[in-house]
């Protein structure tokens, strides 16, 4: 069995300046509507699929990323951010907007391979801590690989701060074996 290196990330959301999130033309930012579940599911794994960072655990962790995608349309109104380009869903970010939990960011921003490098993601997961703000919250909390690019570059922005971390499907795993 491989020991992974987790951080969790904390970001104090009152200190989270108000300024808008712009995604540029032609892209589209808006929250996710019910019946794209299977679309933002197909992001979120392929985005994670094409990410060299996850690949030694891809098939044990896709499990662990669909079921968040699914939690978080389990309301009338999903808990999730897409950019669109034209008619298609190109990146995606569910959120957990429920006080008290480990990860408020149950996918982290996931951007096809595509689109990565415009700045979709810092914009994704901006919107994404707005949103948690917006529903309530004083602090969010995001769990991601201690050498990934989002621990390394994305995370750290907006004063994330992160701390080593045994996340509960790592626990699990560890009690199986």
């Amino acid at each position: 069995m491989t020991t992974l290196s987790w951080l969790r990330f904390k970001w104090d959301l009152r200190a989270l300046p108000a300024e808008e999130s712009n995604v540029p033309p032609p892209f589209i930012l808006r929250g996710a509507e019910k019946g794209e579940r299977d679309a933002v599911e197909t992001v979120v794994s392929n985005a994670f699929g094409m990410d060299t960072g996850w690949s030694d655990i891809q098939r044990m962790f896709v499990t662990v990323i669909v079921r968040n995608a699914h939690a978080g349309f389990a309301s009338d109104r999903p808990d999730c951010i897409v950019i669109q380009h034209g008619h298609r869903i190109i990146a995606a970010s569910v959120v957990n907007s429920q006080d008290g939990v480990e990860n408020h960011l149950s996918t982290g921003p996931c951007v096809l391979h595509e689109y990565r490098g415009r700045g979709l993601g810092t914009v994704l997961f901006r919107t994404s801590l707005t949103a948690l703000r917006e529903a309530g919250l004083s602090q969010a909390y995001g769990i991601s690989r201690e050498k990934s690019t989002a621990s390394r570059f994305l995370y750290p922005r907006f004063g994330g701060e992160g701390s080593r971390w045994t996340p509960d499907f790592e626990v699990a795993q560890r009690i199986v074996a």
